[in-house]
């Protein structure tokens, strides 16, 4: 038998950007929607009934398999949102491609319109009390987008990027990755690669910011969350930084406690910020 939702209000939510969105399903299912410069763009909006509890207790979770760090912030009773922006798969090369060396502009722009679409399509939203977590490239956008709107009370950026000319020199990737460089090296072109920092725009920051990295990182080596660190920390913004030893990718962590442990310091963040 069909169970009917009665969803409570004005619930703490937390918006994520993920690059795979075309291959997740949910319980609500996505919905399609298109923003000012894309059109592919699916929202997936996961919710779990507090008041409802199944056989043996287990609330049901919306959340696909394997995303466990979406299953925890649910079980805490929060919204999570995701979306595919430009640069994701599973709609083409041109789509894929089309974040090439613009970071932080088509991306951006897509994840933010997400947001008034959640906000406006799905009443049970609190807009007052909204968090953004992202890792890798969803650290560095995690990065980008406190530096560039107060929407969110709370963020997350777990084994990000916030310094493109350095990082250019340190990860193992870089050298490589016209992606974001476009071709060049950073000594040729210093402003570009610093308009595309995060840490160029830490004095606009004013989300509470915990940073997460593993100690042996080397795709976003740890020196970037150090620098996004210390440069808030010098403005005297609400900042921290926790390390893991581990490498890139949170499924590298090594120890279970280590995981453990990490799920806790997302919990308390956002149990702090996103009363």
């Amino acid at each position: 038998m069909a169970t009917k939702l009665a969803l409570a209000r004005n619930t703490r939510t937390v918006f994520s950007p993920l690059s795979h969105i075309a291959a997740i399903s949910s319980a609500m299912g996505l919905r399609h929607f298109s923003s000012t410069v894309s059109k592919n763009l699916f929202i997936n909006v996961n919710f779990i009934n507090i008041n409802y509890l199944p056989e043996k207790n287990v609330p049901k979770l919306s959340a696909n398999k394997g995303r466990y760090q979406i299953n925890i912030l649910l079980l805490s009773a929060r919204t999570v949102v995701y979306m595919n922006p430009v640069g994701s798969v599973g709609f083409g090369e041109e789509f894929a491609a089309g974040v090439s060396g613009h970071w932080g502009e088509r991306d951006y722009l897509d994840i933010m319109e997400a947001v008034d679409y959640a906000v406006e399509n799905y009443d049970f939203i609190d807009a007052g009390r909204l968090g953004v977590m992202g890792g890798s490239y969803g650290g560095f956008m995690t990065n980008w987008v406190v530096g560039h709107t107060d929407r969110f009370k709370a963020a997350i950026a777990l084994n990000s990027m916030a310094n493109l000319y350095s990082g250019t020199g340190t990860s193992d990737i870089d050298y490589m990755d016209h992606s974001v460089t476009r071709g060049k090296n950073p000594w040729e072109d210093v402003d570009y690669f610093m308009s595309k920092s995060p840490i160029s725009y830490v004095e606009d920051v004013v989300t509470p910011l915990l940073l997460i990295h593993s100690s042996e990182d080397y795709r976003c080596p740890m020196d970037n969350a150090e620098q996004m660190f210390t440069a808030l920390k010098k403005l005297k913004k609400t900042v921290e930084f926790v390390i893991f030893p581990g490498s890139h990718g949170f499924g590298r962590i090594r120890k279970p406690k280590h995981k453990v442990q990490r799920l806790q310091h997302i919990l308390r963040w956002f149990d702090k910020y996103l009363k």
